[in-house]
Parts: structure tokens; sequence; C-alpha cells
């Protein structure tokens, strides 16, 4: 019976925002331990890559090894951004219209890192294409429509087309943002 008893305060709480807000730093806490956690065993994994590619082809490789290095960057970067923007959650103090600003909050981490992956994964296989002299292009994640060529062109219109993207990506995702604090602001007017 006191289950009953609590599910309209509960109700009242994420409606005013700050049950909502809790449950959103925890679940964006725990998806920065999840990328933890999947970027150890991508490493784990890069690592038994390097030692089996190494013996055969010592620039492909370095190459691997380089794109390893990015990879972590961006998991670490990622994190960053996870934890950054919970913090932003936690803080934040709206208390009319919280959903809003607490959406807008998750859209520009969304964009952050969707463009952080775009760009992490063009500049991995340019560092791939210029390193394994354009031998596997079928198990990296090149950006479709991208041309083939010498390796040296094609990795660097593979990282050049993933940065714009991502620059892209992050302003669309920071206009949506802008947007809904906008619509946000009109019943005030």
């Amino acid at each position: 019976m006191n289950i009953i008893n609590q599910i309209e305060p509960t109700l009242e709480s994420l409606s005013k925002g700050p049950l909502l807000r809790k449950i959103t730093v925890l679940i964006l806490r725990i998806l920065a331990v999840a990328i933890i956690f999947l970027g150890l065993l991508a490493f784990l994994g890069g690592i038994a890559a390097i030692i089996d590619i190494i013996p055969y082809n010592l620039s492909h490789g370095l190459g691997v090894t380089l794109a390893l290095v990015i990879m972590i960057l961006a998991i670490f970067l990622a994190v960053k951004i996870l934890l950054f923007r919970a913090r932003t959650v936690q803080i934040c103090s709206e208390h009319n219209y919280p959903v809003i600003y607490l959406s807008s909050i998750l859209l520009r981490c969304g964009g952050e890192l969707l463009a952080l992956s775009s760009i992490a994964m063009g500049i991995a296989s340019g560092i791939l294409l210029w390193f394994s002299g354009g031998l596997s292009l079928e198990g990296l994640p090149l950006p479709a429509g991208l041309i083939e060529g010498p390796p040296f062109i094609t990795g660097l219109v593979a990282i050049i087309s993933a940065a714009v993207s991502g620059v892209f990506i992050l302003i669309f995702f920071y206009l949506l943002a802008e947007l809904l604090l906008l619509i946000r602001k009109l019943p005030r007017d």
C-alpha cells in the first residue's frame, strides 16, 4: 500500500524535473562507464590485431597502432563529454520547462558524441589507408561515395569528409537545442 501512496509524489517530481534530472544524470554516468568498458574491450582487440599484423606487414601494424591511439583519445573525449553534460543536467535549476531544457542539453550531448565519432572514424580510416597502402578497403568505416584512388588522396578525402560531416552534425544538433530553448521562451513573451 505504501507504493501506491508514492505514485503521486513521484509523478509530481517527474513533471517538475528533479527526479527526471537525477535519472538522466545516472543514465549519462552509466553510459560513460559503458563506453570505458567497451573501449577497453576494443583496445584489447586492437592489441591482438596489432600482434597478428606486425610480423607480416609492419607499416599496416603501425597504422593500426595509430588508429588505436585515435580510438583511445575519442573514448576519453566521449567520457569527458558525458560527464560534463551530466554535471550540466545536475546543476540546472530550470523549473518552468524542465523537459525542454533537459532535452536541449541531451541534444547537444548527442550532437557532440556523433560529431566526435564521425571525426575519429574519419581520421582512423585515413591513417589506416595511408599505412596499409589501400590493401584492405573493405573493412574500413569509410564514408559513402568515397573516391578510390591513391591511398594518400583517399585517406585525405576520408579525413576531410569526416571532419566536414562532424561539423555539420554538431551545428545541426546545436540548432535543434537552441530551437527548443526558443520554444521555451515563446509563451513568456
